[in-house]
């Protein structure tokens, strides 16, 4: 092949490269200023709506407060003291769990590209793009720790907290506690785990032989009502 040929392909190749770079930095600021275009909406004053209290709520601390009681009678958070019958019933059944395959490096980057870059990130502000550009090392690092979760079957707790937001319900007062609906967002980090172990929840036979006939939820083909 000629050299002035290639010399030129080359060049032409380099010039691509570039302007998909310019692009994706043109796209990136682009976005940013477009999240900043978008107005933030205050909470209006919020009015207690117990039997002997109708005040007004105006900070943002003592509105954070009157919400977090009201989530917290119309939901009931599970205990992290586990049922002593539930115990008594895992312990019945053999361990086989020591012989479960672990993730993979590739089984990581797969659960990462799924990701969709428009979700917002949980407590610890790890958006989905920030792990789709970790270099190797820093995957390799998110390798160990999801199968030092696996080896050691202990979910730290930090990955089981979330983010609450509040999002007004159509044609509700704004001043009602009642009128807005909460929002969990979940760490992205926990999330990617989650996905990988409901694959190999249906694709790996070591994970589908070791799950108990008794357990349905979570699983293909299978109803919770049984």
């Amino acid at each position: 092949m000629n050299y002035d040929l290639i010399c030129i392909r080359k060049l032409a190749l380099e010039v691509k490269i570039y302007r998909y770079n310019i692009l994706k930095q043109l796209y990136d600021i682009l976005q940013v200023l477009k999240s900043a275009k978008k107005p933030k909406l205050a909470i209006p004053p919020i009015r207690r709506q117990t039997p002997t209290d109708k005040s007004w709520v105006k900070s943002d601390k003592d509105k954070a407060e009157l919400f977090g009681e009201h989530l917290g009678r119309v939901f009931t958070p599970h205990s992290d003291d586990p049922d002593p019958e539930i115990n008594r019933l895992l312990a019945s059944i053999p361990n086989t769990n020591q012989n479960l395959n672990i993730l993979t490096l590739h089984e990581v980057q797969e659960g990462i590209t799924t990701l969709n870059i428009k979700k917002t990130p949980g407590p610890d502000s790890v958006t989905p793009k920030m792990l789709k550009e970790l270099p190797r090392k820093g995957l390799i690092a998110l390798l160990y720790i999801f199968n030092g979760i696996l080896r050691t079957q202990h979910w730290p707790k930090v990955l089981k907290t979330a983010e609450i937001i509040l999002i007004p319900k159509p044609g509700k007062g704004p001043n009602d506690p009642a009128s807005y609906r909460p929002i969990s967002l979940l760490s992205t980090i926990s999330k990617v785990l989650e996905r990988l172990i409901a694959n190999k929840m249906i694709t790996d036979d070591k994970y589908v032989n070791s799950i108990s006939d008794h357990q349905f939820g979570f699983r293909h083909k299978h109803s919770t009502i049984q």
